[in-house]
């Protein structure tokens, strides 16, 4: 396996991870703290992980509003 397919099979973990507790969260703050453990899976920034995560929940929750 090379780097680049190891460094995208972590994201597409860290974003099943996500998947998981997103529904568990009711504000956006409290998925970032529970996802905050899981940074360390991504070599971005947590700036840019944030981002990612912002998208995310925007994603999931824009199909109940």
């Amino acid at each position: 396996m090379g780097m680049s397919s190891y460094i995208l099979d972590l994201e597409d973990k860290f974003i099943d991870k996500a998947s998981e507790i997103i529904g568990e969260c009711e504000v956006f703050a409290d998925f970032q703290h529970k996802m905050a453990p899981h940074y360390n899976m991504l070599i971005e920034p947590a700036n840019v992980v944030d981002d990612m995560l912002s998208e995310l929940w925007e994603e999931y929750w824009s199909k109940y509003i």
